[in-house]
């Protein structure tokens, strides 16, 4: 028997298969993308940068303070930031950013392009020098970023996501008052009893001040992934306000099946400490089991998400 080594350029990644088809979303596609490579290729630090409006903004980003992301583009004169955007290949800087301690030496940035249409670019850094086997991957995994990227604004200006909030792949918070409504007429004349659990940042303004807006929704999407993965396919998952879901279960959730709760706010919890956001999420479960109007829900769900700012515990409420 012959064994052969694996290469570590691989681009058949297991974990990367995996993520893909768990994903729904393209920004965790994106997400999945950049976790891959910055492991394969231990960087310090990657991002993708999206050009919208003839700027450069960070999409997503692995590594990076949020000083090193708002000063970061500085340190590039036009002449290079041309050179990149407009090079099919990949371009190498030893970087010379003044506007950033610790830094990293070396970084590589590949344009993310689909035949003439320019997106951004893609970067990452670390303080060794890079070998072909792995500029050959970064620009491979490029490649596909910019087609996840193509895929995503081909979706948004056909309008195929009227439903569909186009940042996280939940549900629109409009259409939560649809289901709602559904949800309770099944109620009155079937006598089927549903459960909503309600997700929000606490001080969630302060918290979009302090780590901006890009960062945010990468935290949403890691949510929305996690929530997903816990949940049957027939419940849903909507976008609430600004600054939350909700999770519309298509039945009662009883006390014995209170772990899929328990096991949300861990895992909630830990996507926060990984992408290193420091704040709370605020849960509250309500079982409706007798018929309300709409308006009285959502009262319910505000003050009960109230209770769980107060207590720092997950509140549950049957009605």
């Amino acid at each position: 028997m012959i064994w052969r080594k694996e290469n570590p350029m691989n681009l058949c990644d297991n974990k990367l298969v995996s993520s893909y088809f768990r994903s729904s979303s393209y920004e965790e596609i994106l997400s999945s993308l950049m976790d891959l490579i910055q492991h394969k290729l231990k960087l310090d630090s990657i991002a993708v940068y999206e050009l919208k409006n003839n700027k450069f903004k960070v999409k997503i980003s692995r590594g990076f303070s949020s000083f090193y992301i708002k000063n970061f583009s500085r340190g590039l004169d036009d002449s290079q930031i041309s050179q990149i955007i407009n090079s099919p290949l990949i371009t190498e800087v030893k970087n010379n950013n003044e506007l950033v301690e610790k830094s990293p030496k070396y970084s590589l940035f590949f344009p993310l392009l689909v035949k003439n249409d320019k997106m951004g670019f893609m970067y990452m850094g670390r303080n060794s020098e890079f070998n072909d086997d792995e500029k050959n991957f970064f620009q491979n995994m490029g490649i596909i970023s910019a087609f996840v990227l193509k895929s995503e604004l081909l979706e948004e200006s056909t309008g195929k996501l009227n439903i569909y909030d186009n940042r996280t792949s939940a549900y629109k918070n409009n259409y939560f008052y649809l289901r709602l409504k559904e949800a309770l007429n099944r109620l009155e004349y079937l006598e089927e009893s549903f459960s909503i659990f309600y997700i929000k940042y606490r001080y969630f303004i302060k918290v979009k001040k302090a780590y901006g807006k890009s960062r945010i929704n990468e935290s949403f999407n890691q949510i929305f992934g996690a929530i997903k993965k816990n949940i049957r396919p027939i419940d849903h998952i909507f976008r609430f306000k600004e600054d939350g879901f909700v999770v519309l279960f298509e039945n009662h959730i009883s006390k014995n099946e209170f772990e899929i709760i328990e096991t949300l706010e861990t895992q909630l919890n830990s996507i926060l400490e990984k992408i290193n956001i420091k704040t709370d999420i605020d849960m509250a479960l309500l079982n409706i089991t007798s018929t309300l109007k709409i308006e009285e829900i959502i009262n319910l769900m505000e003050e009960a998400i109230y209770k769980s700012e107060r207590t720092g515990k997950t509140i549950i409420i049957e009605e």
